[in-house]
């Protein structure tokens, strides 16, 4: 990865947008002292990422499917999020990764 896509990345990684949504997910989620720890440990694997993302539209399309993904962890069906993106529900489905999916039936 070049220097130039990885400052973008990091800068994309540090949005305050972004660190807040991450934060109040997985706050819902595990003891408070635990919070900071798991969002700054998920933005540095994130980073060190190879599969980052290196051209703007496919980290456009890296962080739409993030926020799909906060929005299903707190309680929005998939089918509501693909037709307020105005894409089918199994591209949606398609873009979540298969292990996030699972979890919720263990």
């Amino acid at each position: 990865m070049n220097k130039l896509a990885s400052s973008r990345i990091a800068a994309r990684l540090t949005d305050p947008d972004l660190v807040l949504a991450l934060s109040q997910f997985v706050r819902a989620r595990v003891p408070p002292d635990e919070v900071d720890d798991i969002v700054q440990a998920t933005l540095v694997r994130a980073l060190a990422s190879p599969h980052a993302p290196e051209v703007d539209d496919e980290g456009e399309e890296h962080a739409k499917t993030l926020e799909w993904m906060l929005r299903e962890g707190e309680g929005e069906k998939l089918e509501a999020t693909a037709v307020g993106a105005d894409v089918p529900a199994p591209r949606v489905r398609h873009r979540f990764p298969l292990d996030v999916r699972r979890r919720r039936f263990r």
